[in-house]
């Protein structure tokens, strides 16, 4: 059976874990963790999911914590933007893919150290946590310098138009897209991409889609299409895969089982249908396993699931498509409609804010349910999710910052992060948008709009190729 039939006990009749109690010591992570750092003067020591036991540390360690550090945990799932700003400088420095564990921020939030590892050989986790500490105390200003040079990787985000960039899409469209699709079937040979990232994945699959259908009889576009469902279906059977991977697999499913008609594909998008659509709880949203085996409510899978919904009911007009779809869209209309941030984790227990790609994926939700339904209050919704996220994300050279100018992150570094990942491209998903808005709603003049159609046609350039985190980008130029 396929992977999301293993998530049918994470219904949201589930109860959710309390949050951790904040005290003085141990704020949550946010600005109250910020605060408290800067009151002090003490430098942050976090930990990524879950607090480290104390078995970790030596026990001088332990008291150089105590009394010179704030400690506290940085959830993924909460704060998304600060983690993928975080993992951002970690990924460049390291040069290579890891997941972040640990880290030691200045008491203005600037990264000090960041490891994918927590360090028993020396220097050990407590070796570090002590040396550090001692350089603060000694040396605050010039640890401070150290810590402003890091930003340099991040805070001044590159990404360049096609002005800058001579290697465009000067090519014919028939050229454009017989490079493409020889690229893409080139990635979908690759044994590898079994295990890529969902995002990835999965938007690479729907350009293949894309290709398909703009020329069916183009260079290997068969070809690459086959391979395309291969991987998809075989990673949707895997085990183990979260619910927003199956969410984005089975968006890739439906897009391929569409241009090709393949009968057995179709039988397949359907039950993915049927079974997103049962993991639907009483309040219209759907919940995931985090964990700790409670039910975690993420803002991006219910995004996704509800352009699903609305997908499924535009496709097959089943009414248990809409009434599903319309329940899920009412809920995430009432969250939109929050002041302040709109949340990562949709729970009245806990402190959390969205990264640009939980902005971006519902606004385009809202958009998937106004192809499907033509409900103007759709079209006024999404509007609503842009125009906050702008305020919030929105730089002044132009384009979205990862995180808001609230984050605790932000005066050290609001990096903009184009490529599709664990989600899709948040900006490429706002180029696909601004497509469609163009048609839908001509009186709206979408953010950055030209930026995005250059930084969409770029993408499609014929070279350089094998450009495979794109793939978001790729498609709002087909």
């Amino acid at each position: 059976m396929f992977a999301l039939i293993a998530l049918s006990n994470a219904l949201c009749q589930k109860d959710e874990c309390a949050a951790p109690a904040e005290t003085a010591q141990n704020p949550r992570w946010g600005k109250a963790l910020e605060a408290e750092a800067r009151k002090g003067g003490k430098l942050v020591f976090f930990s990524v999911s879950e607090e480290l036991p104390e078995s970790t540390f030596s026990e001088n360690a332990r008291d150089v914590l105590e009394s010179a550090y704030v400690c506290a945990v940085l959830n993924p799932d909460a704060f998304p933007a600060d983690y993928a700003v975080l993992h951002r400088i970690l990924e460049i420095a390291s040069s290579r893919r890891a997941p972040l564990k640990v880290g030691i921020l200045s008491p203005r939030f600037k990264p000090v150290y960041l490891s994918s590892e927590i360090r028993a050989g020396a220097p050990s986790i407590s070796d570090i946590v002590v040396g550090i500490a001692s350089e603060h105390a000694r040396y605050a200003e010039t640890l401070q310098k150290t810590a402003q040079k890091t930003s340099e990787i991040v805070d001044s985000p590159r990404v360049n138009s096609p002005s800058e960039n001579p290697r465009t899409a000067s090519a014919p469209q028939t050229a454009v897209l017989a490079a493409q699709a020889w690229d893409s079937r080139m990635f979908f040979s690759d044994p590898r991409i079994r295990a890529a990232r969902a995002a990835l994945l999965a938007e690479n699959a729907r350009l293949a889609a894309k290709i398909y259908a703009a020329d069916p009889s183009g260079f290997c576009a068969r070809e690459t299409l086959k391979l395309a469902a291969e991987a998809v279906v075989g990673r949707l059977k895997s085990d183990g895969e979260t619910l927003a991977s199956v969410l984005l697999l089975t968006r890739a499913l439906s897009d391929i089982a569409e241009v090709s008609q393949d009968a057995t594909l179709k039988k397949s998008e359907f039950n993915m249908f049927k079974a997103i659509l049962g993991l639907q709880g009483k309040d219209g949203f759907l919940a995931s396993e985090n964990s700790a085996q409670s039910a975690s409510k993420k803002l991006s899978e219910n995004a996704l699931a509800l352009s699903i919904l609305a997908r499924a009911y535009s496709l097959t007009k089943d009414p248990k498509f809409l009434r599903g779809a319309r329940r899920l869209s009412d809920a995430l209309k009432n969250i939109s409609e929050w002041r302040g941030e709109l949340p990562a984790v949709i729970s009245s227990r806990a402190d959390s804010a969205a990264s640009s790609r939980e902005y971006a994926l519902l606004a385009e939700a809202f958009l998937a349910m106004h192809a499907a339904t033509k409900d103007p209050s759709m079209l006024k919704a999404a509007r609503a999710v842009i125009d906050k996220w702008t305020l919030r994300c929105g730089l002044e050279g132009g384009l979205w910052s990862i995180n808001s100018e609230s984050s605790p992150l932000a005066e050290f570094a609001r990096p903009i992060i184009s490529e599709d990942s664990d989600l899709p491209s948040y900006l490429g998903v706002a180029a696909q948008m601004a497509a469609y808005m163009d048609k839908a709603d001509p009186s709206y003049e979408f953010p950055f709009s030209q930026r995005l159609r250059s930084l969409s046609e770029m993408s499609l350039g014929v070279f350089p190729l094998q450009n495979y985190s794109a793939a978001s980008l790729k498609m709002a130029s087909l």
